[in-house]
């Protein structure tokens, strides 16, 4: 498949995800200038072929703490990031959007998000980052709302288990999680590969779960008309 190929599917697979035409949950695992480790590279190459049947795994660019070197090193890794073949979303300003404007009413500091890759002669895919506590408190109602854990590596798993809980309940309704930058912060560890599997082991889960209860809805449902 070209790239422009994969670029067009990509978009048309995450656009049917915000649309609510595709049961999946998009993930998007941050990364920050100014390079990506090949091994890095292949590893997140890996992970989204091994959870594609349930997840869209996409890296998302978030913007780094100086900013005279912020565009310069966005974009060399945005470069990478296309040389690697991994799909890219950006954090982008929300402030202006009427979204931006209710979630600040509300108390929530949302961002948004944009995929890079769209088809030609298409609208931009995207939507916003609200705070996962926020998306719980004021539960989210939209695909396009991505419950956002930013750095919050410790007790992650307790933290995503709480989110899950309320999309089986039917309590919460998203589109997905992202996840802050999956290298090591200064003066923190490493982000395991064990921890971030065990993450989206529970989200794959969460979303065979949601389909097991569908079936069976429908499945009831026709035996109550014969």
């Amino acid at each position: 498949m070209s790239a422009a190929s994969a670029d067009t599917a990509v978009a048309r697979r995450v656009r049917a995800i915000c649309d609510g035409h595709d049961d999946r949950l998009l993930v998007l695992l941050g990364v920050v200038p100014p390079s990506l480790r090949r091994d890095t590279g292949a590893w997140l190459r890996a992970l989204r072929a091994d959870y594609e049947d349930e997840l869209e795994l996409l890296t998302h660019v978030q913007r780094v703490a100086t900013p005279h070197v912020d565009d310069d090193a966005r974009a060399a890794l945005l470069r990478r990031l296309g040389r690697l073949r991994l799909p890219t979303a950006l954090v982008v300003d929300t402030s202006a959007t009427a979204y931006g404007r209710w979630c600040t009413r509300n108390g929530a500091t949302a961002h948004g998000w944009r995929l890079l890759e769209t088809a030609r002669g298409t609208a931009p895919v995207g939507g916003v980052l609200v705070p996962w506590r926020d998306c719980l408190a004021a539960p989210a109602t939209s695909r396009r709302v991505l419950a956002d854990f930013g750095h919050a590596w410790a007790g992650i798993d307790t933290s995503v288990a709480m989110l899950t809980d309320a999309l089986l309940a039917n309590d919460v309704q998203v589109g997905g999680i992202a996840l802050g930058d999956l290298l090591a912060q200064p003066g923190a560890a490493p982000v395991s590969p064990a921890r971030m599997t065990g993450v989206l082991d529970r989200l794959a889960n969460t979303v065979r779960l949601r389909r097991i209860t569908a079936a069976t809805r429908r499945t009831h449902s026709l035996r109550s008309r014969l």
